[in-house]
């Protein structure tokens, strides 16, 4: 039982397929749209999925990415990374993907839509010497094997936190927010210009 139909709870249960395991998803959201922004898989991520014998093909859906700059806010070049030594070194390249892009090929992957149920709020859980239940806001219940996924969200509900903001002070969190834009002549090069957002403390 996986809680969560984004890229976590998919990946986790296409990694379960693929390993004989039969997984059914529950995700809160009522319809799977394409939300969010761009982001980057890179090549040891992609390897990873490949030892699972999973090829997302996300070469295919997204935009490979060979060289990577990290710049201050000046436009000063802090480090550079070459991603494409590194994807040679490892088999997989980095792709910069749309996060919709790449949840719908882990749901491609997965392959069978009605294991994915939709408006299913996660509400509480009961572990149990060798089962887990769950119930959800609309009054459902599912149960599973202890050995099955249970995601930051159901976890969450064990520890009693409804909304992990709830609980957790801002204080606590260091973000980083960056800038990407091509670097002129150079279509799988990729410069980012980031700086720190907020603060962290113990």
């Amino acid at each position: 039982m996986v809680i969560g139909a984004g890229v976590g709870g998919l990946t986790a249960a296409v990694a379960l397929r693929r390993m004989g395991i039969d997984v059914e998803v529950y995700e809160g959201a009522s319809d799977l749209r394409p939300v969010g922004t761009g982001l980057s898989v890179m090549s040891n991520a992609l390897s990873a999925l490949r030892s699972l014998h999973i090829d997302l093909g996300l070469e295919r859906r997204g935009q490979v990415i060979e060289t990577f700059h990290l710049c201050d806010p000046a436009g000063r070049l802090l480090r550079e990374m070459p991603l494409k030594k590194v994807g040679n070194r490892l088999g997989s390249p980095s792709v910069s993907i749309h996060r919709g892009s790449l949840q719908q090929a882990l749901l491609d992957a997965l392959g069978e839509p009605h294991c994915v149920y939709l408006g299913a709020s996660a509400m509480d859980i009961a572990i149990e010497a060798d089962a887990v239940q769950v119930r959800f806001t609309d009054g459902r219940e599912a149960h599973g094997d202890v050995s099955s996924v249970r995601t930051a969200s159901i976890l969450r509900c064990a520890a009693g936190f409804s909304v992990l903001s709830d609980r957790v002070s801002r204080d606590m969190f260091a973000g980083w927010r960056s800038s990407l834009s091509p670097i002129r002549g150079s279509p799988r090069a990729v410069s980012a210009t980031t700086g720190a957002q907020g603060s962290a403390s113990a």
